[in-house]
């Protein structure tokens, strides 16, 4: 090159493979390296020279430019085994053996070999029969798959072709492979045995672990859907608190009502009081039956009794105030009406003129018993007959709150498009069950139950990022729901990237365990429990007339508040949790992370569709990212859904 001559050589190849399309830049490479350079000095050589060579060794930097390509995306009309293999392949299928014996191993082995991204390519999809019992695949070398199998039963099966595809760059096309038809003959157990219905019966019986042929998501809810606008979390709402305002105030009342008792129980006078009218009917039963006999003496004389022993009981006279003044004080001073207290006066009257008298008519023996009887009754209404007001006006207003409170979240339309979802469902039209499902989310109602269901609808459809992102809404609901744990775990599996998440403390993983025991709705209802069962305890407590039953109430009560505040704890936690949007899932095929908040930042790794990261921070339009080994970066805010 302009009159020099140069050697060439390749000093070293990269393979690229690019993860996402458009403009890509490649940085520049650079090399040191040892160079060989001719000695065209016109000093004179030096005896101890090397005689024969007149070059000499240098170390030189070399770099190459920096270079920029188009990426193109991949076409549309992939078949279905393709999994993103791209570059040029050849593919070979066998078994290891034709034949062999019922539950004898064997394994199918498939090469691929060829230019391209080699290294991505994944083990193609074979359908084996229902008797084949499969194990995990192994790798090796230039890509070959090892498939090992145990056959259960006999017989000549044909496993159909094994298919591979890619795309061929230099053919601008997708080419698929396919082997032949692959046969196994598999003959009786080893041992002997019988066969029965197309089973074997072995000499011995072998116990072997029940086979997994297929894998899918955990079945949709189909029961109540617990749907429930604005915030869902029952911990912290007017009706949680409006329930532990209820616990608080039924104890209260029961202490006042409790407190009154013993008090009026330890006054004579006001047990006597109370107890008037009960007297006085018991009196007036004994004047009754004497009426029936028609004992006249008799009749007045109980009579008269139970006129006196009412007012003596009922207005706290003794025995030398039962004069027929002091009766007629007493009544005014109660407030009873002028005429009452002259009917009552005036009976007496009658009853000790009767006891003396000779004996009148039946007729108005039987009248005076009735007024009497009237009497005693009047003055009762009279005297108690605003008691229970303030009772019942606080049961009616605790009733209010309550309605207003439990006022129903689901109409009937939401429950028809809950029911019409699950039907669309289970019918396998998955697309219009989404719709349903959303429809009732874009109305502004949520539960675990709903979020579950949306997230078994797009793994069905195959939008594996959506279906994450709404299991993760799931657990975040309620953490623990097994099924949508399950299926999460299921759906990650389709996820290309796989991060090694940094260990957390053993004893922060027992304590968020134990608390994912139940969501934080049952925690939330637990601690009502609680506090219910500490409010009865600590009633004992106050009002036991042994020492051991206050002994053992006052510890048990001690344990049960404990209990609420824990069940307390958890649901604040998993509110917490849930009211915190610092997660998110990747949305987009393919996503850079960068190192800074604009495109002009160096791409420090590829993420892919379904991969879940914790937010930090929030520029514009970009948020800034950790995975859960603890790399960072910065991420455009449109491949990504908060969860």
């Amino acid at each position: 090159m302009n009159g020099t001559i140069y050697n060439a050589a390749v000093l070293r190849r990269y393979n690229l493979i690019p993860q996402q399309t458009g403009q890509i830049q490649i940085d520049p490479s650079e090399l040191v390296c040892i160079v060989q350079i001719r000695n065209q000095s016109s000093a004179p050589r030096s005896v101890f020279d090397d005689f024969f060579s007149d070059y000499q060794t240098v170390r030189k930097r070399i770099s190459a430019p920096a270079s920029r390509i188009n990426v193109d995306p991949l076409p549309s009309g992939a078949p279905a085994s393709f999994n993103g293999a791209v570059g040029e392949f050849r593919m070979q299928a066998s078994f290891t053996r034709d034949s062999l014996n019922a539950n004898e191993a064997l394994s199918l082995i498939i090469k691929i070999n060829g230019t391209g991204n080699i290294n991505l390519v994944e083990a193609p999809k074979v359908e084996f029969p229902a008797d084949f019992e499969r194990y995990d695949v192994k790798t090796s070398g230039n890509k070959e798959f090892e498939y090992p199998l145990i056959p259960r039963g006999p017989g000549e099966f044909v496993i159909a072709p094994v298919e591979f595809s890619y795309y061929d760059i230099a053919k601008r096309k997708y080419v698929t492979l396919k082997s032949g038809d692959l046969k196994v003959k598999v003959g009786g157990e080893a041992g002997g045995g019988k066969s029965y219905s197309g089973q074997m019966l072995p000499a011995g019986v072998n116990k072997q672990a029940v086979r997994s042929l297929g894998d899918d998501v955990r079945y949709i809810k189909t029961g109540a859907s617990g749907l429930s606008k604005g915030n869902p979390m029952f911990f912290g709402t007017f009706s949680y608190l409006l329930s532990l305002l209820l616990i608080f105030t039924a104890w209260f009342m029961a202490r006042r009502i409790l407190d009154k008792h013993i008090e009026r129980n330890r006054d004579v006078a006001g047990v006597k009081n109370r107890k008037a009218e009960k007297v006085a009917k018991g009196r007036l039963k004994i004047a009754e039956g004497l009426l029936k006999q028609n004992i006249y003496s008799a009749f007045y004389e109980e009579l008269y009794k139970a006129l006196l022993g009412y007012a003596s009981d009922k207005f706290s006279l003794s025995p030398a105030d039962l004069s027929r003044e002091k009766i007629k004080d007493a009544l005014s001073v109660a407030g009873i009406e002028e005429s009452v207290t002259s009917e009552f006066m005036e009976l007496m009257d009658s009853c000790e003129y009767a006891r003396y008298a000779p004996d009148s008519a039946e007729g108005e023996m039987e009248n005076n018993y009735k007024k009497a009887m009237k009497l005693i009754t009047s003055l009762e209404g009279r005297k108690s007959g605003k008691s229970g007001v303030k009772m019942r006006g606080a049961l009616l207003l605790i009733f209010l709150l309550t309605a207003l409170s439990l006022q129903s979240a689901e109409t009937p339309d939401h429950r028809e498009l809950w029911n019409s979802g699950n039907e669309k469902y289970i019918q396998g039209d998955f697309t219009s069950a989404l719709e349903n499902y959303l429809k009732i989310e874009e109305m502004g109602y949520s539960s675990s139950q709903l979020t579950y269901n949306i997230g078994n609808t797009y793994f069905k459809l195959g939008e594996n990022g959506k279906a994450i992102l709404y299991f993760e809404r799931t657990l975040k609901l309620d953490p623990s729901d097994g099924d949508a744990e399950r299926n999460l775990a299921l759906a990650k599996e389709y996820t290309l990237d796989k991060i090694e998440s940094v260990p957390e403390f053993i004893l922060t993983t027992w304590i968020r365990e134990a608390g994912y025991v139940l969501s934080s709705n049952g925690w939330a209802m637990l601690s009502l429990l609680f506090a219910g069962i500490f409010a009865l305890l600590m009633l004992l407590f106050r009002y036991a007339t042994t020492s051991r039953i206050r002994k053992t109430s006052f510890f048990s009560g001690a344990t049960a508040l404990l209990f609420a505040i824990v069940s307390v704890m958890f649901a604040w936690n998993q509110k917490s949790d849930f009211t915190t949007h610092d997660t998110a899932i990747i949305m987009k095929p393919v996503s850079s992370v960068k190192s800074s908040p604009d495109n002009s930042g160096k791409t420090l790794f590829i993420l892919h569709e379904g991969t879940k990261v914790k937010l930090l921070e929030q520029i514009g339009g970009w948020q800034r990212v950790e995975l859960s080994d603890g790399r960072q970066g910065w991420i455009i805010s449109v491949d990504i859904e908060i969860i």
